[in-house]
């Protein structure tokens, strides 16, 4: 059971909305909804992490657009294994979403995880896709096919979009520093 422990964490902080957060969302358009552009601060927002990595995350006005972007800093992998994710709660998934955009960029070329999750304990799932951060903002879209399974309880390793109730990202490489801003939920006809 100690073992399951954090992925009782995170089921626990998913399922309450992110430190109280309420894990709101506002809709953009029919076809895509805004996660966040951290104009607000973190509220949404929280961390799962192992003792093994050394990280944190905090907003900055160094944003694509507007005031505020999230800096996520992971500094030091003290021992192997083990992960540091930055995440927030998602409410609804739009009808026909098929893909998650944002911007990023890194203060070196570095490689992170973007993260969706599913469900509650005892079925929570993580599935996960790779992307190569640049120095430079650029906009990632990334469609729900490129998402794999990652980590999870139970045999189902199948990305059930009626059970996404949240969005993170988490480091590849380490130490890496990177900025995230404007994350939308949103339907490829956009």
């Amino acid at each position: 059971m100690a073992k399951y422990l954090p992925l009782v964490v995170l089921s626990i902080l998913l399922v309450s909305g992110c430190a109280g957060a309420g894990g709101s969302t506002n809709f953009v358009s029919k076809d895509a909804l805004l996660v966040d552009d951290f104009e607000g601060g973190l509220e949404k927002w929280d961390k799962m992490a192992t003792d093994s990595i050394i990280g944190d995350f905090s907003t900055t006005n160094d944003a694509k657009d507007g005031k505020g972007a999230l800096h996520i800093s992971f500094t030091e992998r003290k021992k192997k294994g083990g992960w540091f994710t930055v995440l927030a709660k998602i409410d609804t998934w739009p009808e026909g979403a098929n893909q998650i955009s944002f911007w990023a960029k890194g203060e070196k070329p570095t490689n992170a995880k973007v993260y969706i999750n599913l469900g509650a304990w005892p079925d929570m799932k993580g599935f996960a896709s790779v992307f190569n951060i640049e120095t430079e903002w650029n906009k990632y879209t990334i469609p729900l096919s490129k998402f794999k399974f990652d980590w999870g309880m139970g045999d189902n390793k199948t990305l059930d979009i009626s059970k996404i109730n949240g969005v993170g990202f988490e480091p590849k490489d380490i130490p890496a520093t990177f900025l995230i801003d404007n994350i939308q939920i949103e339907n490829s006809r956009n």
